[in-house]
């Protein structure tokens, strides 16, 4: 993460730097000190005290006994606006819901930003215990199932140069770390035109994902389906949820062909 920028007379770089803050607090690290904060931002400790110091007046961040800050439900705002002005998640969240419910997994919408997947939905069965993701975690694009469903949709130059940008994550002993592993099966997917992740992100989750497309063909997002099961194979994951998730996507689609791209 950084707050550098290239410089802009129109850009304002305290509000740059504000917001980097913000961003440098992760599901994975909650809760930072500043010094934690200037290395993820690259700003002067300085900077960032001041600038935790503003969020805490203001009721985003709260500081702890440990001198370590965390983020407070007021930043949940700043993503609220967004997402309830976007029609894919309104669109996407029944056909979810009905895939949660009905399968008992986990069914959600993630989009592409920057080199990351960000949910913007997550639906989970009653008693599902695998619940550390939810709207608004990140995680790499190339390692998660949503991620790669996009990625076999751009031409082999356009994912040369995401991954030069993209940061790898050994997240277990089966996250492909080295590029051409990692192209190997962005490639696999699109020869079987879907995405089937196997324990990359975590020990004994599957997970299964369809790009969505607008009328025009632009990728719109993905929608994923995550098993938490170690008894489960792969090939028994695509044997029984990969028809469901493809009705579900075709849906999704056919209402977004009614929509501008």
């Amino acid at each position: 993460m950084t707050a550098r920028v290239p410089p802009d007379r129109d850009f304002v770089q305290s509000l740059g730097r504000g917001l980097a803050v913000i961003q440098a607090f992760t599901d994975q690290q909650p809760a930072l000190s500043i010094a934690r904060v200037a290395e993820r931002t690259r700003l002067s400790r300085a900077a960032c005290r001041r600038f935790l110091v503003t969020l805490e007046r203001l009721g985003y961040v709260v500081r702890d006994e440990a001198g370590r800050y965390r983020l407070l439900p007021a930043v949940l705002r700043l993503g609220y606006a967004y997402l309830s002005s976007q029609e894919l998640p309104q669109i996407v969240r029944p056909h979810c819901d009905r895939l949660a419910k009905t399968l008992h997994v986990s069914s959600s919408l993630g989009v592409l930003d920057g080199t990351d997947i960000v949910f913007l939905y997550r639906a989970l069965p009653r008693g599902y215990l695998h619940t550390r993701l939810g709207v608004g975690s990140r995680l790499p694009a190339h390692s998660t199932a949503m991620g790669r469903a996009i990625l076999a949709e751009m031409s082999d130059a356009e994912l040369d140069a995401h991954l030069e940008r993209a940061e790898t994550v050994a997240y277990t002993p089966f996250t492909a770390t080295e590029t051409a592993t990692i192209k190997t099966r962005i490639k696999q997917v699109r020869e079987l035109g879907y995405s089937l992740l196997d324990q990359e992100i975590d020990l004994g989750v599957r997970a299964l994902a369809l790009p969505l497309r607008y009328r025009s063909g632009k990728i719109a997002g993905s929608i994923c389906l995550g098993l938490y099961d170690p008894r489960i194979e792969p090939a028994t994951v695509v044997r029984d949820y990969l028809r469901p998730l493809r009705q579900a996507a075709a849906e999704i689609n056919s209402t977004l062909a009614l929509l501008p791209s």
